[in-house]
């Protein structure tokens, strides 16, 4: 999985308006042809040509590592009512990116939503989230005991009853869910945490994904856009999984307008599952006269030329870098397998894990959260400063990397 920056807080505003006058350009050679459904479709985002953001398509999208997002090109997009768009996850996990040269037409349903927690004893699987989102705490089972949810604000697991939702714009209900994370621009684009797992055999539901849209046109939205997290796994006693967090939409347009649903709520708890945190839906228009629901309320602003789509050298980022001096690949996977795990230690214990940041000054607040698969505590520890040289920092903390495989992820908090 990817690091994400943690900045800022959610701002909200809807309403109908006119934001700014000057047009807008979208880096879109139409390569990726037409996205024009007859049938509801599968978008498998798998099959990405994985190489730069801005080479050409051929249907099936670009998978830029650097960028951490599968990038679409298309001429035109219109998906007519009673058409529904689903997605395949990318290996890496990444966010989808959608930029066309005309206009963007969505009366039928985008589909971005995390997979829901598991019900049975026997299913120790953890949820799938949508395209660029997080995945549920497994449950506990034969293979171990329940583990946390992933992503950076992923619930944590209680032994003794609910476990904790997946935070994003806002926590999530319940003692054990995790912290917010993300800006109101959506910028770098991310999506939604999941919820714990229990020990009552519920798994936690995935994470919402995210979704940028772009076009120098109109984007009409009557259908819906839906980047809910999934709920938990719920067993109607005090055992029941945490659900995930809302995902990630955002916007950018000439005009944007309709009477359709975005949506972006945490999955909704009954019982004793705890509910997930909201995600996040921004809207960036040269004129604004959409009518229809935002769940939660969009971050509203006008789109400014040259638009701020893909990172760039003056971008904050962080990574992990290596692990007991393993070096980690500028595009991990976190699978949770022995084929494709991004590190391979050979032994347990202590180990330094060496963090890199790109325009994270040494007056931060550096953190890694450990997410293990076989164990029940999660844990987010501070990272100490190391040095600065130009726009790159280094930090380094000790972690204990027993029981098994474990998923790191580097947070930074801007001063």
């Amino acid at each position: 999985m990817k690091n994400t920056l943690l900045t800022g807080i959610l701002l909200t505003l809807l309403g109908s308006t006119t934001l700014a006058s000057a047009a807008i350009t979208v880096a879109s050679d139409g390569s990726d042809g037409v996205l024009e459904p007859t049938v509801d479709i599968t978008i498998d985002l798998s099959l990405a040509a994985t190489g730069a953001w801005n080479d050409p398509g051929n249907g099936n999208g670009v998978y830029d590592p650097d960028q951490w997002a599968v990038f679409f090109k298309y001429s035109s997009i219109n998906i007519a009512i009673n058409r529904d768009v689903f997605f395949i996850n990318h290996p890496s996990g990444a966010p989808v990116i959608w930029l066309s040269q005309g206009d963007v037409v969505i009366t039928g349903i985008v589909h971005l939503q995390g997979e829901n927690g598991a019900l049975s004893s026997t299913t120790e699987t953890f949820a799938t989230p949508g395209p660029g989102g997080f995945r549920g705490g497994k449950a506990a089972g034969a293979t171990g005991p329940e583990s946390a949810g992933h992503g950076p604000g992923g619930g944590s697991a209680n032994p003794a009853g609910p476990s904790g939702a997946g935070s994003y714009a806002t926590v999530g209900t319940g003692s054990f869910s995790g912290t917010i994370y993300g800006n109101t621009g959506v910028f770098p684009l991310i999506g939604g945490s999941g919820g714990a797992g229990t020990a009552g055999t519920r798994g936690g539901g995935g994470g919402g994904g995210a979704i940028l849209i772009a076009t120098p046109g109109t984007v009409t939205l009557n259908g819906s856009i839906l980047a809910r997290g999934g709920t938990g796994g719920n067993s109607f006693d005090a055992n029941d999984g945490g659900s995930g967090s809302g995902g990630a939409i955002r916007i950018i347009s000439g005009s944007f307008g309709g009477n359709g649903l975005m949506s972006a709520r945490g999955g909704v708890g009954t019982g004793d599952v705890e509910s997930g945190g909201d995600g996040r839906i921004s809207i960036e228009s040269e004129s604004y006269s959409f009518v229809g629901t935002s769940e939660p309320l969009n971050a509203s602003s006008a789109a400014v030329d040259p638009l701020r789509i893909t990172r760039d050298t003056t971008t904050p980022s962080v990574r992990v870098a290596s692990v007991d001096g393993a070096q980690v690949s500028n595009d991990p996977r976190g699978s949770f397998t022995l084929v494709g795990t991004d590190v391979d230690l050979g032994s347990a214990g202590t180990k330094t894990v060496l963090i890199e940041g790109e325009n994270i000054p040494s007056t931060s607040t550096v953190t890694l959260r450990i997410v293990r698969a076989g164990d029940t505590t999660d844990q987010i520890v501070s990272a100490s400063f190391v040095s600065e040289v130009a726009t790159t920092s280094t930090w380094t903390v000790d972690i204990d990397v027993s029981g098994g495989f474990s998923a790191l992820q580097a947070s930074a908090q801007l001063p």
